[in-house]
């Protein structure tokens, strides 16, 4: 017999049964892939943060509902791993606090907390892009909306919550470009379905059905893409035009962090607030930090206060830009015995660097403990993938490197321990990957400290924000400087396709090299050199200095010398440098300046 009413025991099967058959199918996600190249991720990011909230969660006996939902959700949050894990987290954020205060639910309570999940989920995102998994998410709370209203039960509510999100999956296609011409559903949106389809099994006493992938509308299904390339410019971060940034933390007691949002709404942008009924963290952009702090002073006690003048940082980024010449930057940015001299690089880091447990199981960091106390202003935290890549990002100052990158994505607990580990005032972090970027974002959450994300979406853009850092200063006016830099950057991927793939003016096959730039496949070859090269002839203007050129662990030093001395002969002009990355998946990451 199907059961009346949800209890925290029956939840915690039900989510159970949806991890575990998502996680049968994870590679099925994965390769969903808009490239045809062996870096998906998708599924994986989706079924590591399901397993951290499980794990969160325990076994839930003797809770309430609202509590064991709750504690699932602090789970994913911490656990979330990648923009589909971290869309996910927020998800049954909004989830568990549909079910707040609950000892069990009906249909209805259920279908509510849908609708509060997908309001979540939406609201967590700066740009929301239809097509993506909040697409389909959504598609499933409106269906079990429905079915609510009409009087269905538990099992017909989750029936049609799966229906409706069978049905959104479908239509993702018409509406992203980048999925309408590879002629596939979005990898995400699939993820989702998956984790639904085990539930409702659960629920009916049965093994899951074999999954059928849904067919595109108007379209042919076939493997090869999905919306992350919209999600990430759906996340990419803006500076706004309101003058101050305020940001402050509040101390009280049956904190409402709904109400607090609505009143604080109407002042300004770029608005953060999160918590719980004790302690709320706020973050806007507006006109009237007064206004914003009386707000918070009429809830409790104030803590960290920070009030910074954007403007006036502007006018202080755009005096210091004039005052240097145009070539300094890509004078400092050369092999690291140009870097030799400087503050950051006179301590041997690559040879003496520590290696720290974080409280995350399985995460290693690398870095250097600091004093007692906090013994400088802004410290940085980056993502990286290849004992070259963090060699180099420490020689430049990094005080904490977290491994991690494509197919590899640090989760927020990681990027937290690495945050409360730098002895600073104010941390930087650097993503370094598009698929990180809101991941951090989502760390800046779970710590009290002052935490700057500069959304850096490659490993090259991530050294070229380290030349532009300084230890001390302004933290809002350094980490504006350092996106500054970052954005001077273009960047191109050689990889290899593992599938066949007509979405791009040049059909690949499988065992072609492929050099990704700008989000497109922009050559195609049989050697990753050539490709290269290609890339480059794509990349380079008459006005760039520096090309540089970091090579995987797949490839030979001596091959990427030889590959460097046809830069150099194409381009006499520009300074051209070679650094080991050794990063897997990609034979060379190449960045033009």
């Amino acid at each position: 017999m199907a059961p009346r009413r949800l209890t925290a025991g029956l939840f915690h099967e039900l989510i159970a049964a949806g991890a575990a058959y998502l996680e049968q199918r994870k590679e099925t996600v994965n390769s969903l892939n808009v490239f045809p190249v062996p870096d998906g991720d998708t599924g994986t990011n989706m079924a590591l943060t399901l397993a951290a909230a499980r794990k969160e969660l325990g076994g839930a006996a003797g809770l309430p509902l609202g509590e064991a939902a709750q504690r699932f959700a602090r789970g994913a949050l911490l656990g979330a791993r990648g923009n589909s894990g971290v869309i996910l987290s927020q998800f049954l954020r909004g989830f568990a606090q549909g079910l707040a205060g609950l000892e069990t639910a009906g249909p209805r309570e259920l279908a509510a907390a849908f609708a509060s999940a997908t309001e979540t989920a939406y609201r967590a995102v700066i740009k929301p892009v239809e097509g993506t998994m909040l697409t389909v998410g959504r598609g499933a709370s409106d269906a079990a909306g429905r079915a609510a209203h009409e009087g269905k039960d538990l099992e017909q509510v989750l029936e049609a919550a799966l229906r409706g999100a069978k049905e959104a999956l479908a239509r993702t296609p018409s509406l992203l470009p980048v999925l309408a011409r590879a002629g596939v559903v979005d990898a995400g949106g699939q993820g989702f379905v998956f984790f639904l389809e085990g539930i409702l099994a659960a629920v009916r006493g049965e093994a899951p059905a074999p999954s059928v992938m849904p067919e595109p509308e108007t379209f042919a299904p076939r493997l090869g893409a999905t919306a992350d390339v919209q999600l990430h410019s759906a996340i990419t971060h803006e500076f706004v035009e309101h003058r101050y940034c305020t940001e402050f933390l509040i101390r009280g007691s049956n904190l409402d962090l709904d109400e607090i949002q609505r009143e604080l709404e109407p002042l300004g942008d770029s608005l953060l607030v999160v918590g719980d009924s004790e302690l709320v963290k706020v973050h806007v952009h507006t006109n009237h930090p007064g206004r914003a702090l009386e707000i918070g002073t009429a809830r409790g006690e104030l803590l960290n206060v920070s009030v910074a003048n954007m403007q006036e940082q502007n006018r202080v980024a755009a005096s210091h830009n004039q005052a240097e010449s145009p070539g300094a930057v890509a004078h400092v940015h050369a092999v690291p015995e140009r870097v030799r001299g400087t503050a950051a690089a006179q301590e041997p880091r690559a040879d003496a660097h520590q290696y720290r447990e974080a409280s995350s199981p399985g995460t290693a960091v690398y870095g250097h403990p600091g004093a007692d106390g906090l013994s400088k202003e802004i410290g940085v935290v980056a993502v990286a993938q290849g004992d070259g890549w963090r060699q180099l990002l420490e020689s430049l100052g990094v005080d904490q490197v977290v491994p991690g990158g494509q197919t590899m994505n640090p989760s927020a607990a990681e990027l937290v321990a690495a945050i409360e580990a730098v002895d600073a005032r104010h941390v930087v972090v650097l993503p370094n990957n598009s698929n990180i970027v809101f991941t951090a974002r989502q760390a800046v959450e779970l710590t009290d400290r002052h935490v700057h994300v500069v959304p850096t979406r490659t490993a090259a853009a991530g050294v070229a924000a380290m030349m532009a850092y300084t230890p001390e200063g302004d933290p809002e006016t350094v980490a504006r400087t350092m996106s500054e830099a970052a954005e001077r950057v273009r960047t191109a991927e050689v990889t290899y396709a593992v599938r066949d793939s007509e979405a791009w003016d040049t059909p690949v096959r499988a065992g072609d090299c492929i050099a990704l730039v700008g989000g497109e496949v922009r050559a195609v070859s049989a050697d990753p050199e050539t490709a290269a090269l290609s890339a480059l002839r794509a990349m380079v203007t008459p006005e760039d200095s520096l090309i540089s050129i970091y090579y995987g662990q797949d490839v030979e030093a001596g091959a990427a010398e030889a590959l460097a001395a046809k830069v150099r002969a194409e381009w006499p002009a520009c300074d051209v440098e070679v650094y080991m990355g050794g990063q897997p998946v990609y034979y060379y990451i190449l960045s033009v300046e």
